[in-house]
Formats: structure tokens, C-alpha cells, sequence
């Protein structure tokens, strides 16, 4: 499902606790892509100032009763509820065609820092892309990937609220050392079990023998001892199985070593057991997700 306002309203409930995740503080977050795909959607806007955008008074109304429900302070009220810096955005009546009041503007400063950014993103997209924005659940990512969402531009902001009882399968990683560890090969040699040989017409079937493996005490070890051998993570691939057919999802995180090994192998690993996981990540095909940020329920 995306941001587009349902009928009976359910999508705006959703739309407006997802967009508030990002007003926690992470798990895990990716500062450098976050900046990346800053500069990529919004920053060119700011290279010679800020960045004004200009919304027909339909468009407002549109965008606050379909995202935000009852913010006050209109427009401006929305900003400051994304960005700490609430003299960044305002709010100014203009006169269009006689009639006071049918046109707003909203002026964006730039910012740095990859929690602002990403907060910001979420109200760009909204603003511009509300079709590249997708909120939903483990179900809600086979259904992006059916109906072929990734492969349009700009990339889609996805929001992912995953619920308990998935197993978190690590993949592979690179460690601070430089080594790459197929971590899903130690898996199955813990668990004492040859994997079949990878058939891609096949792959349902071995995703879900993976995830058999992947009990979290396990799955938690196999990445503790990795860290143990060869220093900090400097990214991780998990896969987790969505559905009891064994469709999946690929998720690929770069930490570039500033986390502790137990924020993955604990946090993150036997937490979604027991009470899920908030993603918000970029939309790749497979389906795939590069996470920008990682938020306990």
C-alpha cells in the first residue's frame, strides 16, 4: 500500500504513526547513504539557498488531512514536527486569481545531520513523490515487488513495520579486517546440516531451510563469533522469509564498523522474535532493501 488516502481513511492512521518512528532514536542508522540520497532528491534545490515549494491550497489541505490528520499550525505545524529547526519552514499567504489564501509556500533550509535528513526526505516525498512513498508490513514488501514499484525513479522510500515471530537469517558481511564471511555457511554448519545446492527455480525451498537453521540463539552466535575473529561490521546482509511459502526479502545494511556487534547479533537478531522491527530503508527489485535506519518497537 502507498500514502494515497483509502476511502475509509485507514491508509492516513497508518501513514502518520510510520512517519513518527523517525522521532525515535534508531537502532541502527546510515549516516553517509542517508547524505547520499539527501543530495540526490533534495540538496540541489539548496545550492545557491533554500528551497521554496509552492502548493495550490487544495494541495495543502490535501496533504494534511491525507498525512498529517490534525497537526496544527497548518503547514508550518507539519515541518516542525520533521525538522528541529521549526524557523526552517513557513508559511505565507499569497494572492492567486483575486482570491486571498489559494496559494502557500513552504521554504526548506538545508541540513546535515542524518536524522534531520531523513525526517526531511519523508516530508519531500510526500510532498512531491506521495506515490514513492510506501508504508506497510512484511506482506505489503511482496506486494511492492509483484506490482514492480522498484523500478521506477526516484527510488521508493519504503517504511516497513515488521511484526514479531520472523527470523532474522545473516547473510554475509565484510568485518573491519577486510574479511567477507558467507555467515549463512556457518549457520549450517552450527546446526549440523549440509545445505542443498542453491537452485534459483527452487529458492523458496531454501530460504525456508535456512530459516529452520536460523534460531536466534544461533543465528546471534554465528555473527558474534565472525565479529570475534575479524573486528567491527562494516556491512551485513540478512534475508528473512515473509510468508510460509518462503518468498523473501534481502536487506543489506552498511554500518561501516560504529556499531557494536551486539546491536545486530542481539538487538537486532532476537529482538523481531519477540517484538518486530521498524525499517525504513530504499526499495531495490528482488525484493530488496538497502536500510537507512533500524528502530525497536
Amino acid at each position: 500500500m502507498t500514502t494515497k488516502l483509502d476511502n475509509d481513511g485507514e491508509i492516513t492512521e497508518q501513514v502518520r504513526k510510520a512517519w513518527l518512528w523517525v522521532k525515535d532514536s534508531p537502532l541502527v542508522i546510515d549516516d553517509e547513504n542517508i547524505a547520499r540520497f539527501y543530495d540526490a532528491i533534495v540538496r540541489p534545490a539548496f545550492k545557491d539557498g533554500p528551497r521554496t515549494i509552492r502548493l495550490t491550497k487544495e494541495q495543502s489541505e490535501e496533504v494534511q488531512t491525507s498525512f498529517m490528520g490534525t497537526v496544527r499550525g497548518g503547514l508550518s505545524g507539519l515541518f516542525g514536527m520533521f525538522t528541529a529547526e521549526a524557523e526552517g519552514s513557513a508559511q505565507r499567504q499569497k494572492t492567486k486569481g483575486g482570491n486571498e489564501g489559494s496559494e502557500q509556500e513552504l521554504v526548506l533550509e538545508p541540513i546535515n545531520t542524518s536524522h534531520r535528513q531523513l525526517e526531511q526526505l519523508i516530508v519531500y516525498y510526500s510532498l512531491l513523490y506521495p506515490e514513492r512513498l510506501l508504508v506497510g508490513d512484511n506482506t505489503a514488501l511482496l506486494d511492492w515487488h509483484d506490482r514492480h514499484l522498484a523500478q521506477s525513479l526516484p527510488r521508493a522510500l519504503c517504511l516497513i513495520d515488521l511484526p514479531p515471530g520472523l527470523r532474522f537469517i545473516p547473510m554475509a558481511a565484510e568485518f573491519e579486517n577486510g574479511k567477507v564471511q558467507r555467515l549463512f555457511l556457518d549457520l549450517a554448519s552450527k546446526g549440523g546440516r549440509e545445505l542443498p545446492a542453491y537452485d534459483r527455480d527452487r529458492k523458496a525451498g531454501y530460504w525456508l531451510s535456512l530459516t529452520e537453521l536460523a534460531e536466534p540463539a544461533r543465528a546471534a552466535e554465528v555473527i558474534e563469533e565472525a565479529s570475534a575473529e575479524h573486528g567491527r561490521i562494516d556491512w551485513i546482509d540478512f534475508r528473512v522469509v515473509l510468508d510460509g511459502t518462503g518468498r523473501s526479502v534481502h536487506l543489506h545494511l552498511e554500518s561501516r564498523g560504529r556499531y557494536f556487534t551486539g546491536a545486530f547479533a542481539y538487538m537486532v537478531i532476537r529482538r523481531v522474535v519477540g517484538h518486530g522491527l521498524r525499517i525504513v530503508g530504499t526499495l531495490k527489485d528482488g525484493p530488496d532493501v538497502n536500510v537507512l535506519a533500524i528502530y525497536e518497537k
